[in-house]
């Protein structure tokens, strides 16, 4: 909340009483009490969704299923799913969910957790859809936690269209709720975007588990099945793509030497590089053939000679080796990198360390600290392997703990570049300290946005199969990819429209993560050409932009009537920047009056 707050100040809209209100209030706090089975015992646990802010979209965030599962946790967090995602330029908002269970507690009795997770998914069901708000994994909650929730979500919206096709009179319970025929058609029509008057699609949804499916399949992400390919290993290649990016920055600055110096065609293409931003995104969005800013050559030359000459021999120190520290480490391994420490739950090694065995040992272990090959020297235990984060380093990775670093060891830092993989890695002081101190910080929202990314492709994947059903199955229509222009990102509009008509494949795999990499590229270099324009960090750069996206939405949502109060004593450089994206096509697809808005915006009227 603190940078929250530092962004809105240097914004000049944090003495505005209605802009806060609607940046700070939460759309919905959502508490339901969850029947948990064990054995013979059946007892009730609770479980949370949050929904910070949809103005851009529908919400967007994860599910932790852990014993410190909380409602301010829950509440914190969906609140920095709203930046992340008004930030990438993903059409969506912010939320986040839990269940305070501890996983472990199943572990001989498989059969009480399906139980437990179904019943998980039905209370779910009731405050979240494709159109609403799409849960997704977090910590605890792996793929196959999301497919017993799915399972949940299909019992729930049957029984649903049941009540509304009239199979089940008057009311019944769903979850812990008892529902009424308006109930079932109004949840049906603002959540599933479902015309209940439409008896062939009642009919399909109750008779047809296919269409069923189809219909369930965009209400959640991370699925081991009707998912995509791209969301795997996601945020490690999203990060993978933003270090690429500000590497080449830093080293076009000055800031960065590599042991090789690229030649000076080379440097050209770094060039290149840096220019890719919203401008060049949204002038390439509707060309015919489909390219992107960055041609294949361009970039097949960067990865193959001049990444790997900025790369050579750079020491990185990694903290965390699960989801997103294997990741990160699996997708820099193909450069000639040191990992000179890997720190986890069981402590850490540190020498010349060997990827392969550091993967291999944290998918068979879940822990690094068995590893032989290159160890120079080990630390025991969680508490003792934080020292990693003190070593000597060009690049440090914080991707497992909250506050890892803090006010007491931030000036201990050794690292040219820190990569936030974590959510909240660094305290606020911390940030300010690394920032007066030269350190570069790519913060958590920017690094870690991939995964929510590829979690937006898999929904618009998932629309476009259920679209594509009704239109030829059920209808006997042609299927229209242009019906999900409204769900489609501006800036890549062209591109994801082609991709979606298309299956699934390796081809459409790597469409789907050229369009990543620029996402994350473009991010990262209007970041960095904010905060060196206005002399602030990355963060505080980044917070400003997604501040001023969601409340571009919002003024465009509100009644005339009030709008006034939202642009009233805006300074002038505000005003200009937020007319600016009142003109980005993005707000267009919520009032077609947005440009003529952004006009009276920077005028000041």
């Amino acid at each position: 909340l603190s940078d929250f707050l530092e962004a809105a100040d240097s914004l000049g809209v944090s003495d505005n009483p209605r802009i806060m209100q609607r940046l700070l209030g939460f759309d919905a706090f959502e508490e339901f009490w969850v029947d948990t089975k064990r054995g013979q015992t059946v007892a009730v646990t609770e479980g949370f969704r949050t929904r910070h802010n949809s103005a851009r979209g529908t919400a967007k965030g994860g599910l932790r299923i852990d014993p410190i599962v909380e409602f301010s946790e829950v509440a914190a967090l969906a609140f920095m799913m709203t930046w992340k995602c008004a930030h990438s330029k993903i059409l969506f908002g912010g939320s986040k969910g839990g269940l305070k269970l501890n996983p472990r507690d199943f572990n001989q009795t498989r059969l009480d957790y399906s139980h437990t997770l179904t019943n998980f998914g039905r209370s779910l069901f009731l405050v979240t859809g494709p159109i609403c708000d799409v849960p997704a994994g977090d910590v605890g909650c792996g793929p196959q936690e999301i497919g017993l929730l799915f399972e949940g979500f299909k019992s729930a919206l049957h029984d649903l269209a049941m009540i509304a096709y009239g199979l089940k009179k008057s009311a019944a319970f769903l979850g812990n709720k008892v529902l009424t025929l308006d109930d079932a058609r109004t949840i049906l029509r603002e959540h599933f975007d479902v015309d209940w008057h439409d008896e062939r699609i009642l009919h399909e949804l109750v008779m047809n588990e296919n269409y069923l499916e189809h219909v369930v399949a965009p209400q959640i992400t991370g699925k081991p099945r009707m998912g995509i390919q791209t969301r795997t290993g996601a945020t490690g290649r999203g990060m993978r793509y933003a270090l690429l990016a500000v590497v080449t920055r830093m080293y076009l600055d000055g800031r960065w030497k590599p042991v090789e110096e690229p030649t000076t065609g080379e440097r050209r293409l770094l060039e290149k590089l840096a220019g890719v931003n919203e401008t060049a995104l949204l002038a390439a969005a509707d060309r015919e053939d489909g390219a992107g800013p960055i041609a294949d050559e361009t970039w097949q030359a960067l990865e193959k000679r001049v990444f790997p000459k900025l790369l050579k021999d750079k020491r990185i120190v990694v903290q965390g080796s699960g989801k997103v520290g294997g990741s990160f480490i699996e997708e820099m391994a193909r450069f000639s990198v040191i990992f000179s420490a890997v720190a986890d739950r069981d402590g850490a090694v540190i020498g010349r360390l060997d990827p392969d065995e550091l993967l291999q040992a944290a998918r068979s272990t879940g822990s690094v600290f068995g590893c032989e090959k290159g160890v120079e020297r080990r630390i025991s235990g969680a508490e003792g392997g934080k020292a990693v984060l003190e070593l000597d380093c060009d690049i440090l990775i914080p991707a497992a703990l909250e506050n890892a670093i803090n006010a007491v060891n931030a000036e201990k830092v050794r690292a040219a570049l820190v990569v936030c993989g974590a959510n909240g890695p660094n305290t606020t002081k911390a940030e300010i300290l690394l920032h007066r101190r030269g350190v570069t910080v790519l913060y958590d929202f920017l690094a870690n946005g991939g995964v929510v990314v590829a979690s937006y492709f898999e929904w618009l994947r998932n629309l476009a199969e259920r679209n594509r059903f009704e239109s030829e199955v059920i209808r006997g229509d042609r299927f229209k990819v242009q019906d999900l222009v409204k769900f489609v990102m501006p800036e890549f509009r062209s591109r994801i429209l082609a991709i979606l008509q298309k299956p699934e494949s390796p081809e459409v795999t790597a469409a789907w993560n050229t369009v990543l990499r620029d996402i994350m590229i473009a991010a990262v270099n209007e970041d960095y050409d904010e905060a060196v324009r206005r002399g602030v960090s990355l963060k505080t750069a980044g917070y400003a932009s997604a501040i001023l996206r969601v409340l571009a939405a919002e003024l465009l949502r509100a009644p005339q009537s009030t709008r006034l109060g939202f642009i009233a004593g805006l300074k002038q450089e505000t005003r200009r920047r937020l007319a600016q994206c009142l003109r980005h096509p993005e707000a267009a697809l919520i009032d077609p009056g947005a440009a003529a808005l952004a006009e009276r915006v920077e005028a000041g009227l």
